[in-house]
């Protein structure tokens, strides 16, 4: 983390050199590629901790304490909230990838035994 705010203070006393020496567009661009990177890594993070929500999710609940249609409306609302979360720096984007669908196999399972529980009550 000291790493990244020593680099972010550089990036942001060149830009400030840049705006002191009159060149404004060149100095506007790197700020908004600054912003553009500051938002993928908060992206990132968010991801992350989706992640960690779904990997969490079927703690403790087994087929008879929780319904399908809890079920899907969780993933319903995770898949909007993981697409609302990008974009992602480009060197993270497949493992992130990755980890999401990992971390949905414990919610794939739970659902699967609540449609088979529910079959053989009917």
């Amino acid at each position: 983390m000291g790493e990244r705010a020593i680099n972010l203070n550089q990036q942001l006393n060149y830009i400030e050199q840049l705006f002191s020496s009159g060149q404004i567009k060149k100095a506007q661009k790197d700020l908004r590629k600054l912003n553009t990177q500051g938002k993928k890594e908060e992206n990132r993070d968010k991801k992350l901790s989706l992640i960690e929500q779904v990997i969490s999710f079927p703690s403790g609940k087994t087929e008879e304490t929780i319904t399908v249609k809890e079920i899907v409306n969780f993933l319903k609302t995770l898949h909007e909230k993981w697409k609302s979360f990008s974009p992602v720096p480009d060197a993270d984007f497949q493992d992130l990838n990755k980890k999401f669908k990992e971390s949905k196999k414990g919610i794939n399972k739970l659902l699967s035994d609540v449609e088979n529980f529910n079959k053989v009550k009917k």
